[in-house]
């Protein structure tokens, strides 16, 4: 199996923001080496599955009630796929931010703990692109 996403977002104001997910996956088919058994009505059962991928969407709006809380919703899709199953759902999540940590306090650690809990800088582990 393998996914490939793409994701981006972007700040109309200071507290709302858009967001857009798109995914494809792709599997491959599997087959197996013994013999297959019957299914509940007689029939051949059937063993393994063909190849199949799937493109799916997740267009988002997210609010930001403070630095720290912040909620994010909107509905995700199948646009197209071979050998799946359409779908339709609608995905939300509720961030918290309740520790903040510096890297640069990071590094320091422990003899700085005291400023670790008073920072409101999120840990950034790479240098923004």
């Amino acid at each position: 199996m393998t996914t490939f996403t793409i994701a981006e977002g972007y700040a109309l104001t200071r507290h709302i923001v858009l967001a857009l997910d798109i995914g494809f996956q792709t599997i491959n088919a599997t087959h197996s080496s013994w013999t297959a058994g019957v299914g509940v009505q007689g029939e051949p059962a059937v063993v393994g599955k063909g190849y199949s991928n799937l493109l799916s969407i997740a267009p988002a709006m997210g609010y930001l009630f403070t630095q720290h809380v912040g909620l994010i919703a909107g509905p995700w899709f199948s646009l197209r796929g071979k050998n799946t199953s359409e779908f339709f759902g609608v995905v939300a999540a509720l961030h918290l931010f309740l520790l903040s940590l510096s890297y640069s306090n990071a590094l320091r650690f422990p003899s700085n703990l005291a400023s670790l809990f008073r920072e409101s800088t999120p840990l950034r582990l790479c240098s923004p692109a």
